[in-house]
């Protein structure tokens, strides 16, 4: 199954009716999931969060003034973490909302390195089954031979 991705994907934000702006989200992942990245060279933020918070609730409101239900929105905010350590203001926020955070929470907060790992491990998994698959295809033709 392949997942369908829209990259700068325009949200037009309407008050009373009206266009009143635009923002674009970075990527988007069959229609409901919301990905916004930041440069990996700056922390995450809280405002970098707020952010994508707003994306959710245009991107929830949206869908009911469509009356489309059913749907869930999901969003996750990809960059780099600041160390631990960091006294900066905006990162304190972003670490005490991720820590209050639970399952129900519609957003995700990942460093750039461990969607890499993440990556890498799938992509290893992946290569180990298709190993996997051609040595039981060889067995069976070893087989009918």
């Amino acid at each position: 199954m392949w997942l369908k991705v829209e990259q700068q994907y325009k949200i037009v934000v309407y008050y009373e009716g009206e266009s009143v702006g635009e923002y674009f989200a970075d990527l988007i992942v069959d229609g409901n999931v919301i990905v916004e990245l930041k440069a990996s060279n700056i922390d995450l933020e809280a405002k970098h969060l707020s952010q994508l918070e707003y994306y959710l609730q245009r991107a929830e409101e949206w869908l009911q003034e469509q009356n489309l239900h059913g749907f869930q929105v999901h969003g996750h905010l990809i960059g780099t973490k600041a160390s631990p350590k960091s006294r900066a203001e905006g990162a304190v926020i972003l670490r005490r909302r991720i820590k209050e955070s639970g399952p129900e929470t519609p957003w995700r907060v990942r460093d750039y390195l461990d969607v890499l790992r993440d990556t890498q491990a799938a992509h290893e998994e992946l290569l180990e089954i298709h190993r996997r698959a051609e040595q039981a295809a060889a067995a069976d033709d070893d087989e009918a031979e």
